[in-house]
Parts: structure tokens; C-alpha cells; sequence
């Protein structure tokens, strides 16, 4: 089976590159959980089984990045599809995963990315 991502180019325009490194751990999981045909809500299964495991990956590849930040870019892109275990956590949880994700993205967070 061959799968391919395409990035959002003006979407990602002014990220950090941990934010579109985010993404693209986030994607690849897309691809790698659409080879096994039994997942019926992806991003459910992402929040159950893969948050740590995408955090402690940013973490590795961007030292400097916090454990929370971390975290909370991993949960991006999971918050409608999530169920309880997005709707499950504090609102304080829920403002802080989007305001970091908007930082990120925007580019008023983390590492610049080279044009």
C-alpha cells in the first residue's frame, strides 16, 4: 500500500517547526492507522493511545520544547473528533491546548522555520 501526505503549504506558511513537525506526526499516524481497516474514529484512537508517545517524540527531536507544550500539540487537530477524552478535561486544559497551538502556528512560539 502506498500513502502520501500533502502538507498545507499557506496553512503551515508562518509555524514553527515544531508545530509542523506536530502535523506531520499527526499524518503519518492518519496513514499508519488507515492500514489497519478496523479503527472507526482515528482521531479517538490518537487521544486514547498516541498523545504521550507524539510528545515525548517533539520533545526528543526539540529539547527546549516543555513537556506541556508538547502535550498540548499533540492533542491539535484531535479536540472535535476526541469525545470524552477531549471533552473529559478542564476548560483551563482545553484554553491552554489552543492557545498554544495558535502560538505555534502562527509562529509567536518555538523555532522559526527557514524560508
Amino acid at each position: 500500500m502506498d500513502l502520501s501526505i500533502t502538507l498545507n503549504k499557506t496553512g503551515l506558511s508562518n509555524a514553527s517547526q515544531e508545530y509542523i513537525t506536530a502535523t506531520i506526526i499527526h499524518e503519518a499516524l492518519h496513514a499508519y492507522l488507515r492500514t489497519s481497516q478496523t479503527i472507526v474514529n482515528q482521531h479517538m484512537d490518537m487521544a486514547r493511545n498516541y498523545i504521550t508517545v507524539m510528545a515525548d517524540q517533539l520533545v526528543k527531536l526539540y529539547p527546549n520544547l516543555t513537556a506541556n507544550d508538547a502535550q498540548n500539540l499533540a492533542w491539535g487537530g484531535l479536540e472535535e473528533d476526541a469525545g470524552t477524552l477531549y471533552t473529559g478535561l478542564s476548560q483551563v486544559e482545553k484554553t491552554d491546548i489552543e492557545l498554544t497551538n495558535t502560538k505555534f502556528k502562527s509562529g509567536n512560539s518555538g523555532t522559526p522555520c527557514k524560508h
